[in-house]
Protein backbone atom coordinates (compact mmCIF):
# COMPACT_ATOMS: atom_id res chain seq x y z
CA UNK A 1 0.00 0.00 0.00
CA UNK A 2 1.45 3.18 -0.86
CA UNK A 3 0.78 6.46 1.45
CA UNK A 4 -0.52 8.60 -1.32
CA UNK A 5 -3.35 6.38 -2.66
CA UNK A 6 -7.03 7.24 -2.27
CA UNK A 7 -7.38 4.07 0.08
CA UNK A 8 -4.73 5.20 2.74
CA UNK A 9 -6.32 6.75 5.58
CA UNK A 10 -3.67 8.60 6.91
CA UNK A 11 -1.53 11.25 5.30
CA UNK A 12 1.69 11.21 3.84
CA UNK A 13 2.89 13.87 6.19
CA UNK A 14 1.12 12.20 9.05
CA UNK A 15 2.97 8.69 8.79
CA UNK A 16 6.25 10.27 7.95
CA UNK A 17 5.77 11.79 10.74
CA UNK A 18 5.37 8.82 12.99
CA UNK A 19 7.86 6.64 11.16
CA UNK A 20 10.60 8.99 11.35
CA UNK A 21 10.92 9.57 7.93
CA UNK A 22 10.96 12.78 6.29
CA UNK A 23 8.42 13.64 3.33
CA UNK A 24 11.40 14.41 0.79
CA UNK A 25 12.94 11.10 1.54
CA UNK A 26 9.32 9.12 0.92
CA UNK A 27 8.69 10.84 -2.78
CA UNK A 28 12.38 9.99 -3.64
CA UNK A 29 11.97 7.07 -2.33
CA UNK A 30 8.25 6.59 -4.67
CA UNK A 31 9.87 8.38 -7.73
CA UNK A 32 13.28 6.04 -7.95
CA UNK A 33 13.21 3.49 -11.28
CA UNK A 34 13.20 -0.40 -10.27
CA UNK A 35 16.67 -1.82 -9.58
CA UNK A 36 17.86 -4.46 -12.39
CA UNK A 37 17.40 -7.12 -9.86
CA UNK A 38 13.83 -5.37 -9.24
CA UNK A 39 12.83 -5.92 -12.97
CA UNK A 40 14.25 -9.57 -13.18
CA UNK A 41 12.53 -10.50 -10.23
CA UNK A 42 8.91 -9.36 -12.03
CA UNK A 43 10.17 -11.23 -15.06
CA UNK A 44 10.64 -14.25 -13.45
CA UNK A 45 7.55 -14.05 -11.21
CA UNK A 46 5.13 -13.27 -14.18
CA UNK A 47 6.87 -16.56 -16.06
CA UNK A 48 6.48 -18.54 -13.09
CA UNK A 49 2.58 -17.43 -13.37
CA UNK A 50 2.56 -18.32 -17.18
CA UNK A 51 3.60 -21.58 -16.40
CA UNK A 52 1.35 -22.72 -13.95
CA UNK A 53 -1.54 -21.35 -15.58
CA UNK A 54 -0.58 -23.18 -18.96
CA UNK A 55 -0.15 -26.15 -16.96
CA UNK A 56 -1.67 -25.99 -14.10
CA UNK A 57 -0.35 -26.86 -10.15
CA UNK A 58 1.17 -30.30 -9.87
CA UNK A 59 -1.10 -32.97 -7.99
CA UNK A 60 -1.06 -33.17 -4.89
CA UNK A 61 0.87 -36.25 -3.69
CA UNK A 62 -0.98 -38.66 -1.30
CA UNK A 63 0.81 -40.27 1.61
CA UNK A 64 -0.34 -43.60 2.94
CA UNK A 65 0.88 -45.25 5.62
CA UNK A 66 1.48 -48.55 4.79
Amino acid sequence: MRLDDAECAYSVEFMCRKLGASKTGYYDWRNRTDTATARRREELRLLTKKAFDMWGSPPARSWSAS
